[in-house]
């Protein structure tokens, strides 16, 4: 539960009102606490990215594997406008053992 709040509290502490809706694809909406806890902490509607024709689960993957994608081909990434970054980052890291 204090680790659901927690997610629920730093999530909607960084959103901005210019937006109307939180969309939520992955594990993340199929847990009904977390959705529960978005809601009370923020006036903007929480949906399914189904509402808007994305398949949470598929949507969730494809980020993964983008992720992957990116990381095998030694790509930086920038999410200066998503995550408010300073610079292009690598998003993965390939371990061999």
């Amino acid at each position: 539960s204090t680790i659901i709040e927690l997610t629920a509290k730093s999530v909607c502490k960084h959103l901005t009102k210019k937006y109307q809706n939180l969309f939520l694809c992955g594990g993340g909406i199929k847990n009904i606490h977390l959705v529960e806890r978005l809601k009370r902490n923020t006036t903007l509607n929480v949906v399914s990215t189904e509402k808007i024709g994305w398949e949470p689960q598929t949507l969730e993957s494809a980020c993964f594997a983008w992720i992957a994608y990116k990381t095998l081909n030694n790509e930086s990434v920038n999410l200066k406008s998503i995550t408010g970054s300073k610079n292009s980052v690598k998003l993965g890291n390939i371990t061999l053992f």
